[in-house]
C-alpha cells in the first residue's frame, strides 16, 4: 500500500532515504520525497536519490550521497563527508566544514561558509558568436567568451547593488571588441593595461577591449561592490573607457 503521510515520534521508525526527526512530517506524492521539520532535524550516513526539499533547520554529520534533486531553504551545518551529483537549489544560511565533491548543477542564493576540501565546481561559459549579452545576477560567475570577427559585442551589467556578483569577459578573435557597460550612474575600474595606470569610468560609461590593441586571450574579470561599483579583480590587455 502507497504510504502518503506518516506522523512520526523520535527513534521509532526508520524510512528508506529520508531525514529522520523530532515530530517530522513525511509525504510521498509521485515517488518524490517532501521533508517539511516542525523542529530540528539531524541526519544520519544515508543515500538521498529521490527529489527532496528541506525547509526546516538541518544539522548533516555523516557521510551522505545526494543523487537526486533537492531544494534547500532552510539553515544546514553540514560536517560530514558529502558528495553531491543531483540538481540542487540552495537559499536558506550554511556552514559547510566536511570534505564534498559537486558535480550536478546548483543555484546557491543564501549565506554561506565553507571550510573543508570541496571539489567538482565548474563555471558556466557563454561563447557568444555574435551579438549582445544583458548579464544577471543568475548568471554570477559566467564566463563570456566573445568570439565575433568583427564588430562590436556589448556586455551589459546588472547593478552593483548586489555585492560579490562577478563576471569574466575574454576575447576569443581579436578581429572584434568587447564593450562592457555598467548600469547608469555606476562606474567601472580596472587598469589602462596590467601594471599601468588606473582607469574609472564615468557614471554610466563602459570599458572596451579595442580591436586596435585587444589580442585573442585578453581577459577581465569583473566584481560588484554592493554599491554602485565594479573592480577588477583579474585582467590582462588593454581596456580602455568607451
Amino acid at each position: 500500500m502507497p504510504i502518503d503521510k506518516i506522523r512520526q515520534r523520535p527513534s521509532t521508525y526508520t524510512m528508506p532515504n529520508a531525514p529522520t526527526d523530532e515530530w517530522a512530517h513525511f509525504e510521498v506524492v509521485n515517488d518524490s520525497l517532501q521533508f517539511n521539520s516542525d523542529g530540528t532535524n539531524t541526519r544520519t550516513a544515508a543515500t538521498l536519490s529521490q527529489a527532496q526539499t528541506y525547509t526546516g533547520v538541518r544539522t548533516s554529520a555523516q557521510a551522505d550521497a545526494f543523487t537526486g534533486a533537492a531544494t534547500h531553504t532552510g539553515a544546514e551545518t553540514h560536517s560530514g563527508v558529502e558528495t553531491h551529483s543531483g540538481a540542487e537549489t540552495h537559499s536558506g544560511a550554511e556552514t559547510h566544514s566536511g570534505a564534498e565533491t559537486h558535480s550536478g548543477v546548483e543555484t546557491h542564493s543564501g549565506a554561506e561558509t565553507h571550510s573543508g576540501l570541496e571539489t567538482g565546481f565548474r563555471r558556466d561559459v557563454n561563447t557568444l558568436a555574435s551579438g549582445n549579452l544583458t548579464l544577471t545576477a543568475a548568471m554570477s560567475s559566467l564566463v563570456v567568451v566573445a568570439t565575433a570577427a568583427a564588430g562590436t559585442q556589448t556586455l551589459t551589467l546588472p547593478s552593483a547593488a548586489t555585492d560579490g556578483l562577478y563576471y569574466t569577459a575574454v576575447c576569443g578573435d581579436a578581429g572584434g571588441e568587447i564593450l562592457i557597460t555598467p548600469a547608469a550612474s555606476q562606474t567601472i575600474s580596472c587598469m589602462a593595461s596590467v601594471g599601468g595606470a588606473n582607469v574609472t569610468t564615468a557614471g554610466g560609461t563602459g570599458i572596451k577591449n579595442t580591436a586596435a590593441t585587444n589580442i585573442k586571450n585578453d581577459l577581465i574579470t569583473l566584481v560588484a561592490d554592493g554599491v554602485t561599483s565594479w573592480y577588477t579583480i583579474a585582467q590582462s590587455g588593454i581596456w580602455a573607457t568607451q
